[in-house]
């Protein structure tokens, strides 16, 4: 049966009179113009089978949520108890134990754990979510994944409520404290591995709760996540959250340097990490290099190409960083590229487009390896047209290095392996067959030499090939 869908919840006064409802708090619009008193439905409170106390916020959650009265959910007394001990058991198993690394972070978060108050309701809540989520992760229990969506959404909206720039520095503490149980819990663990590969509702769930994360981030400052205790879990949301400005395409606030002063440097990386330091820089480099791709002046060009290049050199990934991890990450068979000097030198010999499709290839081949989707997209939008771009490529060829067609038709020919990417891979073909008539028969393709033939015989061993017309390229007589 497929998950209840997520409704906002209503007034009282809205909901009798049939009318939409702003659910702002403490008083919806509506009812404040219409000078009504805002009154909410006893049944949209967050179930803690408790009476409000008198300075105490209402939390209100979805009606989705409130079904689930009648089913497994616990209250948060319960929480308190035997069963939160049975469940932070089994929450280590999987978190800890399993994950490896992991287990310092693991240890802070009790720390700040015992020192908090646990009256307090949002750390409570969060932390409930959190357990409730990994534990209904691993076990695939929907009842547990629910509860966990519903106990995060309560302690969201007591957090945005407290959330001020008057907080004084104990709110700030309990609100980072909060903010890093949401990072853990909606961000690095079920962030971007499973729900950029999820479609519908659940992607478009994960993507809504980016910015009012961002937000929160922005409001406590970088100088709360100076400690050094912090900077695994910082990397964990700072990787997460840049590829999550991947996604949506904008420069992540994580790239000014205020957010650079964060004491993370000394951390193990992870390949993910690595991935990290690369996102960060990516919509930058996109918007530098629109320049380059929009000149239609070869006087221009030069110039333009220029001022990409200073602004590459000038961010915080260097161009070394960029080569490790396309080495890391690219297919085997590719050839090995050499030092950035040379290969900045056979660049400059073919200047159009080559800047821009070395960093897609990149990019292309990070999504790949790291099954990011949102790297993939950005990467696949920008070279998704390749009859206009073979084109373009082709009034360019004479006396170019080989280099950016063979990212090209690697790009083309890889996508044709993937069976999820059919179409997209069959669209590549007439623009590799356009450069490959224009360029390959005359730069090595015959060679058995040259990395280009050692790509092309790779490709035709695992039948790649098979998927387009190539008979024009007799192949057949080049790999004799």
């Amino acid at each position: 049966m497929s998950p209840q869908p997520i409704l906002k919840p209503r007034c009282l006064n809205c909901r009798k009179r049939k009318i939409k409802c702003d659910y702002k708090r403490p008083a919806c619009t509506t009812c404040v113009q219409r000078n009504k008193e805002c009154t909410y439905d006893s049944s949209l409170i967050f179930v803690n089978y408790e009476k409000e106390k008198p300075n105490e916020v209402a939390t209100h959650v979805s009606k989705a949520a409130v079904r689930l009265r009648g089913t497994e959910r616990p209250a948060i007394s319960v929480l308190n108890t035997a069963y939160q001990d049975g469940l932070w058991q089994r929450f280590r198993s999987y978190y800890v134990e399993n994950a490896g690394g992991t287990s310092r972070l693991f240890e802070l978060w009790l720390e700040a754990q015992a020192v908090n108050d646990r009256a307090n309701r949002m750390s409570s809540m969060a932390s409930a979510a959190l357990c409730l989520k990994v534990v209904g992760q691993n076990t695939s229990n929907r009842s547990m994944l629910n509860t966990s969506l519903m106990m995060g959404n309560g302690a969201l909206a007591l957090l945005r409520k407290q959330l001020s720039p008057t907080a004084t520095e104990k709110q700030k503490k309990e609100m980072m404290l909060t903010v890093m149980i949401f990072l853990m819990a909606d961000v690095c663990m079920m962030g971007a591995q499973e729900n950029l590969h999820v479609k519908g509702r659940r992607r478009q769930e994960w993507l809504d709760h980016i910015p009012g994360v961002e937000l929160c981030m922005q409001a406590l400052g970088p100088h709360m996540f100076q400690s050094k205790d912090l900077g695994l879990l910082f990397q964990c949301c700072r990787t997460t959250l840049t590829t999550a400005s991947i996604y949506t395409e904008r420069t992540s606030f994580l790239a000014s340097e205020k957010w650079k002063t964060i004491p993370f440097e000394n951390i193990p990386k992870n390949p993910y990490h690595l991935a990290g330091d690369i996102f960060l820089d990516v919509p930058t480099l996109l918007e530098s290099a629109q320049d380059v791709i929009n000149t239609t002046s070869i006087d221009d060009l030069e110039g333009n190409l220029e001022k990409f290049w200073n602004r590459f050199q000038g961010l915080e990934t260097s161009w070394d960083t960029w080569l490790r991890v396309s080495g890391l990450y690219r297919d085997p068979r590719y050839r090995p590229i050499p030092s950035p000097e040379a290969d900045f030198v056979a660049l400059k010999q073919f200047p159009f487009k080559s800047l821009e499709l070395t960093l897609l290839t990149i990019l292309y081949y990070i999504g790949k390896f790291l099954q990011h989707e949102a790297v993939w997209r950005v990467a696949t939008s920008h070279i998704v047209l390749p009859e206009k771009f073979a084109d373009r490529f082709n009034a360019h060829l004479d006396g170019a290095p080989y280099k950016p067609a063979a990212d090209y038709i690697c790009i083309a020919l890889d996508f044709c392996s993937q069976p999820q990417q059919g179409i997209v891979g069959k669209t590549f073909i007439p623009g590799a067959v356009k450069v490959m008539d224009r360029f390959y028969l005359n730069h090595g393709l015959h060679n058995k030499d040259t990395p280009t033939f050692k790509i092309f015989q790779g490709f035709r061993e695992d039948g790649y090939l098979v998927a387009a017309d190539f008979s024009n390229l007799n192949l057949d007589e080049a790999y004799m």
